[in-house]
């Protein structure tokens, strides 16, 4: 069952949407608390869909769906704010998800000739650590580091 029809939302109602209202009639920037205000619409949103046992693959589509969406940086790192209310399937589609992107954005910068774009799949390494160390999947994180050729703490381009 999808999230928002088990509790009764229907139009497509999103953490995005519910922003961009928010933004256009003033509420939300009254107050002083926006981040925390934001970082709870969609944790709330993550735990009302497992809850009502949504299909994680689709959770976790629908989090990248919100980056892809998201022209205002609502969901900048949103990876630090999922990571850690994701039961284990959420975090294995969520984990899934991320992967496909990031090689196939590598995969894609390749084919161009711009194979050393770092920033066009910065941000989905960094959520890619981020999820193999909440799964504790410490092989993946070092070979994902090799891989990228992680230095110092300076990211160089990835996957290449």
């Amino acid at each position: 069952m999808d999230a928002e029809a088990a509790f009764g939302l229907s139009g497509g109602l999103s953490p995005i949407s519910i922003l961009r209202f928010a933004l256009t009639s003033d509420i939300a920037l009254r107050s002083a608390g926006l981040g925390m205000f934001i970082d709870e619409l969609f944790r709330g949103w993550i735990k009302a869909a497992q809850a009502a046992d949504t299909n994680p693959a689709s959770v976790a589509s629908r989090i990248l769906q919100w980056q892809e969406d998201d022209d205002y940086g609502f969901t900048h790192e949103i990876w630090k704010q999922v990571s850690p209310i994701l039961n284990a399937k959420g975090k294995a589609a969520y984990r899934k998800v991320l992967e496909d992107r990031c090689f196939a954005k590598n995969a894609k910068a390749k084919r161009a000739g711009d194979g050393h774009k770092e920033v066009t799949w910065a941000a989905d390494i960094d959520a890619l650590k981020v999820v193999y160390a909440a799964q504790k999947d410490f092989d993946a994180f070092q070979s994902l580091a090799e891989q990228s050729r992680l230095n110092g703490g300076r990211r160089r381009p990835p996957l290449t």
